[in-house]
């Protein structure tokens, strides 16, 4: 089964100041997507946001406790700098990766990562469509994943 990966928790294209909320992130869990994250660190915790930081993610994971959602397979850590690299690399959480303008990465589970919609491999490759105009092509939709701020739509012809 193809993942389906919620950019920041977006579905709907529609950021408007709701990407990497809990809120958001909850919501899009519970529709049964997987989110991409955005966190960064900022005085030894850990925090979600693309920028700048928003809320902590030990308050993420709680409320996923809460909510019994089980928070390693469900969401891909999206590292925004070196120190949350170093923090998941010491910590048993294993789903994250570090890319700044690069095409591809390889995540710590061993997946390609494109950002551009640059190759696709089924077994392993994550395809980010960020355009909602965007028509996977037969190779992307044979990928592993696909990861969208529109995946409610492209979730349909994925």
């Amino acid at each position: 089964m193809k993942r389906l990966i919620a950019h920041r928790g977006i579905t709907d294209g529609n950021y408007s100041g709701k990407e990497n909320l809990i809120h958001t992130i909850m919501e899009s869990l519970s529709k049964g997507y997987e989110v991409e994250v955005d966190v960064r660190i900022y005085k030894g915790e850990l925090y979600l946001g693309h920028d700048e930081r928003q809320e902590k993610v030990s308050d993420l994971w709680s409320s996923m406790t809460r909510n019994g959602m089980w928070l390693e397979s469900n969401l891909w850590y999206h590292c925004k700098d070196s120190g949350s690299m170093d923090y998941f690399n010491k910590s048993s959480i294993s789903n994250y990766f570090f890319h700044d303008t690069d095409d591809f990465t390889l995540t710590s589970k061993g997946f390609i990562w494109t950002a551009n919609l640059v190759g696709c491999y089924p077994n392993n490759t994550i395809v980010v469509a960020k355009n909602k105009e965007h028509t996977l092509s037969q190779s992307e939709t044979n990928c592993y994943g696909i990861c969208s701020p529109f995946i409610g739509v492209l979730s349909d012809v994925a």
